[in-house]
């Protein structure tokens, strides 16, 4: 009986497992501590900072984006990096 699992096992075909689509967050608007003090865009893709920049990055590259209304962003902001990070709203401060 055990020999005939095995058969039915190793007869069965191979179903390739695509790779989930990657989850991006887009943080617009925001400071970055020990950065220049201008607002940034900020993109997270699957966990990890993927770029920091003055330019606008389109939206349409995120599943989530978020407005950071001039807020402060705290954390481990370096590029290429797992990120744990606080967003601290400006009107908090």
């Amino acid at each position: 009986m055990l020999f005939a699992a095995f058969l039915v096992l190793i007869a069965m075909p191979v179903v390739p497992v695509q790779a989930a689509e990657p989850v991006r967050v887009l943080i617009r608007n925001v400071h970055l501590i020990d950065r220049e003090g201008v607002k940034e865009d900020a993109l997270v893709t699957d966990g990890t900072l993927e770029v920091v920049t003055q330019d606008e990055i389109d939206s349409g590259v995120a599943k989530l984006n978020i407005d950071a209304k001039d807020g402060f962003l705290l954390g481990n902001l370096a590029i290429g990096a797992r990120v744990n990070i606080r967003f601290l709203p400006l009107d908090l401060i």
